[in-house]
């Protein structure tokens, strides 16, 4: 069976460039490591103008709980 933890690592080949750098790297940082939260955000923002991704903004958390709200009126 495949933990949450290595499932992550279990088929890595598949995912562009940019997100192995990402995954390797903060899974290389150490407690009391500061993350380089630029560098990271650059690894994202490539792929995503890469593989022409909109950030609207639009979060699945957000529109998730205002459906919870409507359901309970």
């Amino acid at each position: 069976m495949i933990s949450k933890y290595n499932f992550i690592f279990y088929d890595l080949n598949q995912f562009k460039e940019e997100i192995q750098v990402f995954i390797h790297y903060t899974r290389d940082l150490r407690f009391d490591d500061r993350p380089d939260y630029g560098f990271l955000k650059r690894l994202i923002k490539t792929v995503g103008e890469r593989e022409k991704i909109e950030f609207d903004y639009i979060f699945d958390w957000v529109t998730k709980k205002q459906e919870n709200v409507k359901e309970s009126f």
